[in-house]
């Protein structure tokens, strides 16, 4: 899935906590724009994409032995971004001169 990179909010490090109240936090503030997570399990890179509308995942991808998306891919971010090791990455598309549909990239990425 290939999606705009936006504008870089904040990075963090993983960790059940960690990514509870990233998420949380998202949510009330009706976040848009994508979380990334990269991790190493064992001496595989995995990475994850989770594109936000309204602080709500509406597309997501994850790459490691077995790339998935949807929501198999949510449950490999959401592990993924458990873990200490990982990195969480917030980046906006609600930026002054941003013109990224989420709509569109919706419709562009139907699974």
């Amino acid at each position: 899935m290939e999606v705009p990179p936006g504008r870089v909010e904040r990075i963090a490090d993983g960790g059940p906590e960690a990514i509870r109240a990233i998420l949380a936090e998202l949510r009330a503030m009706k976040f848009n724009g994508l979380l990334k997570t990269s991790v190493f399990r064992g001496d595989t890179p995995s990475r994850g994409v989770l594109v936000l509308r309204g602080g709500d995942g509406v597309l997501a991808e994850h790459r490691s032995q077995v790339d998935v998306s949807g929501q198999a891919a949510l449950q490999e971010i959401l592990k993924d971004a458990a873990s200490a090791q990982a990195q969480l990455e917030i980046r906006t598309y609600d930026y002054g001169h941003s013109s990224i549909s989420i709509d569109h990239l919706q419709r562009s990425n139907p699974d």
